[in-house]
């Protein structure tokens, strides 16, 4: 059964030296307990909340023993020191942060705010290893078949540069379905006059779904 919790509607508190979080999900097994049990849901993942970092601030400096995270960049650019490194993240980017490795987020070179969703699993390999950035523009789409869209952004170690240990995967993903059926026209950004193609579509639950890998605008025409 899915189970639904808006960032919104929880009590922020401030962590990490100067980081804004709203509690999401915990593991199910997770202790202390917090207040609201009704967070602790998670199987696998050891916790997901989502941080703000406001303009002119930074976070502190630490490490999660055994313990390896992934950050979603949502708004903002900024820079994350992983143990010696330091890397610019913008919007988009899945970071990979290796367990028992210091690291630290920094927007004190910006006005606005920084935000992102951390994640966070144990591991039962050996800590450490490199972090990893990837920007789902940098990333082909693939289809699921089905309508949706999926921009793979990190993978297990197994996989051909891959970096998680514990965590499956990090992917992003979208799909765009119009509320009746049709056939759907793309209209290409990229090219001027605009180049108009027929996409192919599936059906669901009476909504005809596509997906894209360009920018450009789409027109249903209904049957």
């Amino acid at each position: 059964m899915a189970h639904i919790r808006n960032w919104r509607d929880q009590q922020p508190e401030v962590a990490h030296l100067s980081a804004i979080r709203w509690p999401g999900l915990k593991n199910k097994n997770a202790t202390p307990k917090r207040a609201d049990e009704d967070a602790h849901r998670l199987h696998h993942l050891q916790g997901m909340v989502k941080h703000a970092l406001q303009g002119r601030k930074t976070s502190d400096h630490h490490k999660h023993a055994q313990v390896e995270q992934a950050y979603y960049i949502l708004s903002g650019n900024g820079e994350v020191l992983v143990g010696e490194d330091r890397f610019p993240v913008r919007p988009g980017d899945a970071v990979y942060l290796p367990a028992d490795i210091h690291h630290q987020m920094f927007n004190d070179m910006n006005d606005d705010w920084l935000e992102h969703l951390v994640l966070g699993k144990n591991i039962d390999a050996a800590p450490g290893g490199a972090c990893v950035i990837r920007n789902w523009e940098d990333v082909l789409p693939v289809s699921d078949g089905k309508g949706a869209i999926r921009w793979h952004q990190l993978g297990p170690v197994a996989e051909e540069n891959g970096c998680l240990k514990s965590i499956v995967f990090i992917d992003r993903e979208a799909v765009i379905c119009f509320p009746q059926m049709g056939r759907v026209i793309f209209l290409d950004a990229r090219t001027m006059p605009r180049a108009i193609t027929s996409l192919p579509a599936t059906i669901r639950d009476g909504m005809t779904c596509v997906w894209l890998n360009s920018p450009g605008s789409l027109v249903l025409l209904p049957n």
